[in-house]
């Protein structure tokens, strides 16, 4: 469980690295995630249909971008500075571009690279 001192930080972080994509949009809501431990599961199969659950991403619902963060991407505050931009990256372009459904190609070597670099490098493609 997440402490209301590190989730206030986590948040300032998130505000500072929205502000720096020049992301104004109030529409976004950040979601702390606390999954059960790994031995709740009775098998793997039990595990994995629940993995979309608990991973860190975006979710896009009646035009609110819901990021949801796994413990893993907020163990650190630098390591949540770079979660947090990858996934404000995803939100940035597609404000800039609007898409109904992105093909799962497209997504795997175009969209997930384009973030990965600007996760690490900010480099905006």
């Amino acid at each position: 469980m997440i402490s209301k001192e590190n989730e206030a930080e986590l948040k300032r972080i998130f505000e500072e690295e929205r502000e720096k994509l020049g992301i104004t949009s109030n529409k976004i809501e950040i979601i702390f995630l606390d999954p059960p431990p790994i031995e709740y599961y009775e098998s793997f199969s039990q595990w994995w249909n629940s993995f979309d659950k608990f991973s860190t991403g975006v979710i896009k619902e009646d035009g609110v971008y819901k990021i949801q963060f796994n413990p893993l991407s907020f163990k650190t505050p630098q390591r949540f500075r770079r979660v947090a931009r990858h996934e404000l990256y995803h939100i940035y372009k597609d404000l800039k571009n609007p898409k109904e459904k992105t093909s799962f190609l497209s997504y795997l070597f175009i969209e997930e690279p384009c973030a990965m670099l600007y996760q690490f490098f900010r480099l905006k493609l």
